[in-house]
């Protein structure tokens, strides 16, 4: 429906953007309830931490957006979106702490663990 509707007009033209995880003021996403976790004290760290994420701040997404909309463009654009530096669960969770004026936390569980009590947890639900 999209090369569609592209192709019938002179004008149309389609920018996709497959954006990694957006944070920012007034969201209440990923990063969001991560943070909450960590400053409320319910953050449990399970696994070994060295998981990488791409999280973007939204004023660089709408920059962007702006900046492709702007230029010169053929009729279907497709972008995937990621930012740099990716940070792992140990970096984030340590900016976190460190903002809130906390030692990083060393505690973690381990992975099997981790699922086994979550198995149990959803069982009992």
């Amino acid at each position: 429906m999209l090369k569609k509707w592209v192709s019938n007009k002179e004008r149309h033209n389609a920018l996709i953007l497959r954006p990694t995880v957006i944070f920012g003021e007034d969201n209440r996403g990923n990063i969001y309830n991560l943070s909450q976790q960590i400053y409320k004290g319910r953050f449990l760290k399970i696994g070994e931490g060295t998981n990488r994420k791409s999280i973007a701040y939204i004023e660089k997404v709408v920059a962007f957006i702006k900046y492709k909309l702007a230029s010169k463009c053929s009729k279907i654009r497709v972008f995937n979106s990621v930012a740099k530096p990716d940070f792992d669960m140990n970096a984030w969770v340590s900016k976190v702490f460190r903002f809130k004026g906390l030692p990083a936390l060393k505690l973690n569980i381990p992975c099997m663990k981790g699922f086994i009590e979550g198995y149990f947890f959803d069982l009992l639900i």
